[in-house]
């Protein structure tokens, strides 16, 4: 009786000790992978902007030759996001613009602190302006519709702060972070669709260092405290406004 006692307490240290390996292991590979650095790329090809298109351009040689110079004008991105202070920073690399078409805009940066802040320096229509807001003015409706997008499967949101726009996010990396100021789902943000442009994740990696990030992050919310900055309500409502003059245009 004592020795099977004895190896019923035996087998439960055993059990212990093999879960503490497994969540010390869990925790150095988190450790490990601290950092999150996701290539985006930004292309003026949205639906509403082909849409329109198709009604002015009636030759199809013309119309192709036109989706052909919008599809070379693109905007490059890195988003880092730090996993242990959930802070991240998303900003232009660079551009290969094509001359003739043109833009709704793009950001300069964007960025999220540990309390929720969110702060940032975009073009749009030809205007520059700073914003800030918190990440949980940033609203969605997750729905049902799923697909496979590359290597991930993903779910469908929609914003309920912009008309025709919505993203694809997925469960498989867990980081409630994307581009430009969109997050706060249960996923990374692997592709956006807008009324002005798309966004699609290009490639991504995890890093234990990125030393880069701390003065690249200080640095935008710098330039972000030295001016004036619109409310994210005032960005919506001015995108949304837009957004129905171009789809009433479209009619």
């Amino acid at each position: 009786m004592i020795m099977k006692k004895r190896s019923k307490v035996f087998h439960s240290l055993s059990v212990l000790g093999l879960l503490l390996t497994i969540f010390s292991a869990l925790s150095l590979k988190a450790q490990e992978h601290r950092f999150l650095i996701a290539k985006y790329i930004t292309n003026p090809a949205s639906t509403v902007v082909v849409d329109m298109l198709k009604k002015q351009i009636s030759d199809k040689d013309e119309f192709n030759k036109a989706m052909n110079q919008i599809s070379k004008h693109n905007y490059y991105f890195t988003l880092i996001y730090d996993t242990e202070n959930n802070t991240s920073l998303y900003r232009l690399d660079s551009a290969s613009t094509i001359k003739g078409v043109n833009a709704g805009g793009n950001f300069d940066f964007a960025a999220k602190d540990k309390e929720g802040s969110i702060f940032g320096k975009e073009n749009f229509v030809g205007n520059t302006h700073y914003f800030n807001g918190k990440t949980n003015e940033v609203k969605w409706e997750i729905t049902n519709e799923k697909r496979k997008i590359g290597n991930y499967e993903c779910i469908k949101a929609i914003s309920k702060n912009l008309r025709k726009c919505e993203v694809w996010f997925t469960e498989k990396i867990p980081v409630n972070s994307g581009p430009e100021i969109f997050g706060g789902l249960p996923g990374l943000i692997i592709k956006v669709e807008s009324a002005f442009d798309q966004t699609s994740l290009q490639s991504l990696k995890f890093v234990n260092d990125f030393k880069e990030f701390e003065p690249a992050f200080e640095k935008a919310q710098s330039e972000a405290i030295k001016n004036k900055k619109l409310p994210l309500d005032k960005i919506f409502e001015s995108k949304n406004n837009t957004i129905t003059m171009l789809l009433n245009a479209n009619k």
